[in-house]
């Protein structure tokens, strides 16, 4: 889902929030109220308040105040509350508050709110890359931009995934919420992808990696869980419809450990979505990569990754983890 996020803004949220409202600051009125009434008072003044005020109540060491502020953001407008929220993993280092901040993206609806989620880390992706560019400090395209900002809500992702039998019991309930996870990706992908359908330039590749990032990830969590080859068939599902290819990028530009991420980075793409189109590259990497600058062990495990994604991209039929366990080699490290 592609949004409009101004993180300035989002930090003045962040900055002027109402922490007035938690009752042990409100002075003597609060010590004359019982528990109830403080609770009750609370509830009305949250209610109206700001809504990075009502995040900042799931931080609370109070469990009726989280349970007050979870009921209160269940009834925002997502797309006012949602910002926030996924704003507030940078800000609030309590242990378990993701946990809260998960609960809270559940109760709308996950089609909606992983969207959004989606759309928060592309829209700041951006940022940090337009940052790096107006300091002129390094090229403007750079794979590591937005790592720090990323790694709490992959942290968030890999939770829901590792956790999905806690959140939906049945295999059935589990489907029902894949099945509006990978509607989201789609959208988003087809929204981010060229026009063309071939990821062919760096710009194209930036433009959808993250998303390529959230599909491995969703796919090394449940690899070998009980819903893994949903996954893997819903994953596959959205290599034929959407990304097409990814052979087409310039890897002959970059050297030595740059290229060496870059490539085995993306034959993990190219082997989980199953990209028939890319085989010929992979057969080629043996000699393509003669000419790049890399150590023998970079080497040796670019033409091992490669012939792991063949193999994959060969046999359809079979799971993926069956693939990597028949041949005993290391492959999403």
């Amino acid at each position: 889902m592609k949004l409009k996020l101004n993180f300035e803004e989002l930090e003045d949220q962040w900055k002027n929030r109402q922490i007035d409202l938690f009752p042990w600051l409100q002075g003597l009125y609060a010590l004359l109220r019982s528990r109830e009434a403080n609770i009750r008072e609370t509830g009305k003044r949250l209610s109206s308040s700001s809504p990075a005020t009502m995040v900042q109540f799931l931080s609370s060491f109070d469990p009726e105040n989280i349970k007050l502020a979870e009921q209160i953001i269940k009834e925002q407008d997502p797309a006012i509350i949602l910002p926030p929220l996924l704003y507030s993993l940078e800000k609030i280092e309590k242990s378990g508050y993701s946990d809260q901040v998960i609960k809270s993206l559940l109760n709308f609806k996950p089609a909606f709110s992983f969207g959004y989620l989606l759309g928060y880390l592309n829209e700041r992706k951006l940022s940090d890359l337009e940052k790096i560019f107006c300091s002129n400090q390094q090229e403007y395209f750079d794979f590591n931009a937005g790592q720090k900002h990323k790694s709490k809500i992959f942290h968030l992702i890999n939770t829901i995934f590792t956790h999905i039998n806690q959140f939906f019991p049945s295999l059935e309930e589990q489907e029902g919420f894949l099945d509006q996870i990978f509607q989201a990706l789609s959208i988003d992908l087809k929204e981010r992808m060229p026009l063309y359908g071939t990821v062919a330039t760096r710009k194209d590749f930036i433009s959808v990696r993250v998303d390529l990032e959230v599909i491995l990830n969703i796919f090394k969590v449940s690899m070998y869980e009980e819903n893994g080859k949903i996954v893997e068939e819903k994953i596959q599902r959205l290599g034929r419809e959407i990304i097409i290819s990814l052979h087409k990028l310039p890897f002959d530009s970059e050297k030595g450990n740059i290229l060496f991420k870059h490539l085995i980075e993306t034959i993990h793409y190219m082997a989980i979505l199953r990209l028939k189109a890319d085989k010929p590259f992979l057969q080629s990497l043996s000699k393509k990569i003669d000419s790049f600058d890399l150590h023998e062990v970079q080497r040796n495990e670019i033409i091992q990754s490669s012939g792991v994604a063949i193999n994959i991209i060969d046999r359809p039929e079979d799971t993926i983890t069956k693939i990597l366990d028949e041949l005993e080699v290391p492959f999403f490290t």
